[in-house]
């Protein structure tokens, strides 16, 4: 399962997916949960989603707090990013974080508390310079251990 907030990680998150879907085959990586049928509750999806996943990638890039006129949109108990990353370390999935475009892991303040063991979790760098294919191969071989 990828989780990704567009206006900060789409372009990524998508090449993410297209490794992945080389690598796993198409129908073993959600990338997308846009296909939600409309009127259905998105936490109960995702948590339904979620728990025919053995993981979750968080793509964290500059902006993934999203920092908004009312503050961070990760405090925010309807952020899908938040549902997403939450429910998966509610289930006990393993979750692993990529950074993007420089991105550091959030200190453990600036999280609301379902995200808390967020920081301490291992990350894996992505850049899209010279060193992509060695990370993007370090994370599938990750993936598949």
């Amino acid at each position: 399962f990828i989780s990704y907030r567009r206006e900060d990680s789409q372009a990524a998150a998508h090449s993410i997916y297209q490794a992945f879907k080389g690598a796993f085959g198409e129908d073993r990586v959600i990338y997308d949960v846009s296909s939600i049928p409309y009127g259905v509750d998105f936490r109960k999806h995702v948590q339904t989603t979620l728990a025919d996943c053995a993981g979750l990638i968080a793509v964290v890039g500059p902006n993934w707090i999203g920092a908004n006129s009312d503050g961070a949109r990760i405090q925010s108990a309807t952020d899908l990013v938040r549902i997403e990353v939450a429910a998966a370390m509610r289930l006990g999935l393993r979750v692993m974080p990529v950074l993007i475009g420089g991105s550091r892991m959030p200190d453990a303040e600036a999280l609301p508390d379902d995200l808390q063991d967020l920081p301490f979790l291992n990350a894996a760098p992505l850049d899209f310079g010279r060193d992509y294919d060695a990370h993007m191969a370090r994370l599938i071989a990750a993936i598949r251990a």
